[in-house]
Order: C-alpha cells, then sequence, then structure tokens
C-alpha cells in the first residue's frame, strides 16, 4: 500500500482536486474535465 502521505499521493490528490475545481469553475464547459474522474 502506498503511505498516506507519501508525494505521490499528495499529486494524485491534489491533481484530482484541482479537476474537481477546474470543472466547477468553468461550469458546463468544465464537463469533459470532470468526466476524468
Amino acid at each position: 500500500p502506498v503511505p498516506l502521505f507519501s508525494p505521490h499521493t499528495q499529486v494524485i490528490a491534489l491533481a484530482d482536486g484541482l479537476t474537481i475545481l477546474w470543472g466547477r469553475f468553468l461550469g458546463e464547459e468544465g464537463g469533459d474535465l470532470d468526466g476524468v474522474n
């Protein structure tokens, strides 16, 4: 298992969070990005 606070885990969590925030920011246009998750 990957350590909870490993750099790799934080990068994934950060990217996932940014994708969600970016999707909300763009609204309907962010639908494509939201589908990445």
